[in-house]
């Protein structure tokens, strides 16, 4: 999904994302990746200009991860302004 992002792929990094959720929930394994995952997947939404979608990933990020606040707002402003919501 990292690589995708990189190569400004981004439906292809989200069908990744999708492709690994179904792979953990397969295996039942508690993991920290699903939550991170939220980050990646909030990046490919902003890329492919799905502004509130990728609004709802960063504050499911956020509620995982609160204590990276700081810097995932800035890329939620970024977001909200790209959305044209100041």
């Amino acid at each position: 999904a990292r690589a995708y992002l990189a190569n400004a792929q981004y439906a292809e990094s989200l069908d990744a994302l999708d492709a690994l959720d179904i792979d953990v929930a397969a295996t039942g394994a508690t993991t920290d990746f699903l939550g991170l995952a939220n980050h990646l997947r909030a990046r490919a939404h902003t890329g492919l200009g799905a502004y509130d979608a990728a609004i709802a990933a960063y504050t499911a990020f956020l509620n995982a991860y609160p204590n990276l606040a700081e810097s995932v707002q800035q890329r939620m402003a970024e977001v909200y302004t790209a959305a044209g919501n100041t």
